[in-house]
């Protein structure tokens, strides 16, 4: 009794005691009835069903053996005679496992009557204003199912499950982050950053509790299909540059053919351009296709993330991409292979084949400030100073701009990364405001790698004079 009530189930006279008697000649067989009693006691004391599973787990080794319902039934007086008890924990145990699943748990409250048993003893549970029996109406004298805010939700997922060509129960697998079948608020966050969808977090709270029904902790299939089977998510995607609502990658592919570049140039493109499309930098789509999440993109993964996308690249063409991107046959293709492949992809000519036109913010390279008049500027006017005074350092300690590169890089890994400017201008007290040098970061790193590349370095620095700057000190 003391782990039950430490749970929260309390045990109020004229509440479990006699609830058995209350459903007699309802019409229900006794298992049922004992079901309905069990899902009436958790809905009284507001647990979930995951929750309740948890609370007759008298010893707590974490499953729930016939000796632990007997001991919660006991405990809470539930009026289940011990015989009748015995038929339901078979019902849940039909394979003899000595124990009862959580998903038989879940699957033997999700179809119980809790409320027929609630109110016959007068009790009337309330909600609060965010469950579905209270939803705001989204439609003038209309009964809604879910709230104005979770259908705006739903479209936006429904875009995402129309742009990478997945019907509604692949894209259920899909969500289901952590693959055990089950589609959790931990799944649905994950799925919802990832994707980046840009649904507010209570916006994405609120959709996971309605569309919960049966307040197992996840939500199920049938849940899922009936609230997306008639969503529309082209008007998401218009609003964001798709005018071929069948999505994008559906046909990729077909979108380059022909443009003289070969399959494997073709497939690196169509890559690249489902990042960009998704707003991730090859850094972030690497973890992206990244599987199994074990640090390293396989073929296995590579496989996975293009089936998932449907990105329409043939696995003899896919293959070939992984040996080329994997040339020493490591078992994975590692970020730099990675990153100086999508470093040279044609993103663009993909996407404009498609009639997307993406928009990017103002601090990118296309549409910096002119340095001048009438001229169109490949950096910033700061950054011509910051780049001034880098090159002063340069001149100063005698070194080529190729050799800069390597001082620069602290952490000596052969790339040049935020943490490594910031510490070389740290100590080598360049005096650039930290706002200039993350403008500076941003648009040397072209490739939005996650670092400055050789080729940028050399090309921003190879002209530059820190004559004024060394004379001005």
């Amino acid at each position: 009794s003391e782990v039950l009530m430490s749970r929260g189930v309390v045990n109020k006279r004229g509440v479990t005691d006699t609830l058995g008697e209350a459903t007699r000649g309802a019409g229900a067989s006794d298992v049922e009835q004992a079901i309905n009693i069990i899902s009436a006691c958790l809905k009284y004391n507001k647990l979930s069903p995951a929750n309740g599973y948890d609370a007759f787990d008298s010893d707590e080794d974490g499953k729930v053996s016939f000796a632990d319902m007997r001991m919660a039934s006991s405990v809470l007086d539930l009026g289940i005679g011990e015989d009748v008890l015995e038929k339901v924990y078979n019902q849940m145990d039909p394979e003899g496992e000595g124990h009862i699943s959580r998903e038989a748990w879940y699957a033997a409250l999700a179809g119980a009557n809790a409320e027929e048993v609630l109110q016959s003893r007068g009790i009337q549970l309330e909600y609060p204003a965010n469950t579905r029996g209270n939803e705001e109406s989204t439609e003038a004298g209309g009964a809604a199912t879910v709230s104005e805010r979770s259908r705006i939700s739903i479209s936006t997922i429904a875009a995402v499950i129309q742009f990478n060509n997945l019907s509604v129960e692949d894209a259920y697998f899909a969500f289901d982050v952590d693959g055990d079948g089950r589609l959790s608020w931990q799944d649905l966050e994950a799925a919802a950053d990832t994707l980046q969808l840009d649904i507010p977090l209570e916006d994405l709270k609120k959709l996971f509790e309605e569309l919960d029904t049966a307040q197992a902790g996840y939500i199920g299939k049938e849940a899922w299909n009936e609230m997306l089977a008639g969503a529309d998510g082209s008007e998401v995607l218009m609003s964001r540059g798709v005018v071929n609502k069948r999505g994008v990658t559906d046909t990729l592919g077909e979108a380059t053919r022909g443009a003289g570049a070969s399959d494997v140039e073709q497939a690196i493109n169509i890559i690249s351009a489902c990042l960009k499309y998704n707003k991730l930098s090859p850094a972030n789509g690497y973890d992206a296709f990244d599987s199994d999440e074990d640090g390293k993109v396989s073929f296995a993964d590579m496989r996975m993330a293009s089936s998932v996308l449907d990105l329409g690249i043939g696995e003899d063409v896919l293959e070939k991409v992984y040996n080329q991107m994997d040339p020493e046959g490591e078992g994975h293709i590692s970020r730099e292979a990675w990153y100086a492949a999508l470093a040279g992809a044609n993103a663009e000519e993909v996407l404009q084949s498609r009639g997307i036109q993406l928009e990017y913010p103002a601090n990118t390279r296309g549409n910096e400030e002119s340095t001048e008049a009438g001229g169109a500027a490949t950096v910033s006017e700061r950054s011509r100073i910051s780049i001034s005074t880098i090159a002063a350092v340069i001149q100063f300690n005698n070194l080529s701009v190729e050799d800069a590169y390597f001082a620069f890089d602290v952490d000596g890994d052969g790339r040049l990364s935020w943490q490594d400017l910031e510490a070389a201008a740290d100590t080598l007290q360049l005096d650039i405001p930290l706002e200039d040098l993350k403008k500076l970061f941003e648009e040397l790193d072209t490739a939005q790698a996650g670092y400055i590349g050789k080729e940028a370095w050399n090309e921003m620095l190879a002209g530059a004079d820190g004559s004024e700057v060394l004379m001005s000190r």
